[in-house]
Order: structure tokens, then C-alpha cells, then sequence
């Protein structure tokens, strides 16, 4: 399933269009990214279905929150939680990376607060992408990457694609 591409908010129990910053200064926002043929719904809760976790029903996306614990204030230490849909199908550097760039400079230039980012599987690329693409200030702002599963080196369901699409017969190029 392809995402509508775009930013979400985390509501504590829902994913919502992104409005913009809440997030109170002093605290941070962590910025999630989800892997090739998924979007941050089913990525990080559950597509709106809780999980148990120590015994307590929750979302994921609680858990990673809550596991940053607080600040020096007593405050959460992410005052904020979005997420970035984007299109998987789409050219990482000129399209997703770019739109995820895009995104950045609007959170860098609204919130000001400092940005942690979790990305799963290509969405590891695809936010790496966008912050070398980022503007300087906004790259000030990222102190956190968090990569889990990210395919590097490329992997075997993307790259046998591009071998189908791209085949040209050994005796067409003579």
C-alpha cells in the first residue's frame, strides 16, 4: 500500500495530518520514517490496533516516547511526535528524500527545537537523503538517527526490480 505522502502528528493515540509545531520549547521532536511498501500507520502502531507491552496495552509509538523518559524540567523529552509518509515507488534522492528534506526545513523553521529521527528499513535512505539535502540550520537541529533494519547496501527486492525494469538484451546492444 503507498502512503498519501505528507507529515503526521501522534496524538498519543492516533495518527492525524500534521498541523504543525506543539511542541513546547526545551523539548525535542522525534521524527519517524517508515520502510519500502508500508507507511508510519502500520509501521509504528500497529495500523491503530494496540499492543501489550510489560503487561500494559499501549501503542508503540507511546513506547519509543515514553522510553526517552524526561527532560531536566519534569517534561517529556519529546514534546512532540511526528511522522513522514512517503512514496516508496519514487526516486529516493530527487523524490522522497527530497520531499523528507522539505519537511525538516518546515519543522526546523516552526519549531526550532532540536530532532530525533527513527527510520525503519528504506526509510533509513530516504531520511538520510533528506538530511544531506536539508538546509545547514536544519541539520544544526538533528542530534539522533536512529536506523533499524536500513538497507545500505541496497537489498534484494529493489534491486530485483531494477534488474527486470532496466534488462536489455546482451545481442539488442550490439
Amino acid at each position: 500500500v503507498t502512503p498519501s505522502p505528507g507529515p503526521l502528528s501522534w496524538n498519543d493515540s492516533a495518527w492525524t495530518p500534521y498541523s504543525g509545531c506543539s511542541a513546547p520549547p526545551g523539548t525535542k521532536i522525534l521524527v519517524l520514517v517508515h520502510g519500502m511498501a508500508s507507511s508510519v500507520e502500520g509501521a509504528y502502531d500497529n495500523d491503530g490496533k494496540q499492543v501489550t507491552i510489560n503487561g500494559k496495552p499501549d501503542y508503540c509509538v507511546n513506547q519509543i516516547k515514553n522510553l526517552a523518559g524526561t527532560n531536566a524540567s519534569g517534561q517529556p523529552t519529546y514534546g512532540q511526535v511526528v511522522g513522514f509518509d512517503y512514496d516508496w515507488t519514487t526516486d529516493i534522492g530527487t523524490g522522497s528524500g527530497a520531499a523528507f528534506a522539505s519537511f525538516l526545513n518546515q519543522l526546523a523553521t516552526t519549531c526550532k527545537n532540536q530532532i530525533d529521527i527513527e527510520a525503519h528499513s528504506e526509510g533509513g535512505p530516504v531520511a538520510a537523503s533528506g538530511v544531506l539535502q536539508a538546509s545547514p540550520n536544519t541539520q544544526a537541529l538533528i542530534t539522533n538517527f536512529v536506523g533499524l533494519g536500513n538497507p545500505w547496501a541496497g537489498t534484494p527486492t529493489a534491486s530485483g526490480a531494477t534488474t527486470v525494469q532496466g534488462y536489455i538484451p546482451f545481442t539488442t546492444m550490439l
